[in-house]
């Protein structure tokens, strides 16, 4: 994936999401690692993103899933 793939897909996610945006990245930062915090499971994004009720299609997430391993 190159990077215009994954800010399409994060536009997508924020064009969906809209003003739930704010809450979700705090979701994010809440459930990132806790040695690494810029890092997170892919499980528990794709669990986040289905919380706000965000949706990527499978190819999506298997793109983003072989660009950021976890």
């Amino acid at each position: 994936m190159h990077s215009d793939e994954s800010i399409q897909l994060f536009t997508k996610l924020f064009r969906q999401l809209r003003k739930k945006w704010p809450h979700f990245i705090s979701a994010l930062k809440r459930a990132a690692g806790q040695d690494d915090q810029s890092q997170i499971a892919f499980r528990d994004f794709m669990s986040i993103v289905d919380k706000f009720k965000g949706k990527l299609t499978e190819e999506e997430q298997d793109s983003l899933l072989i660009t950021f391993p976890g």
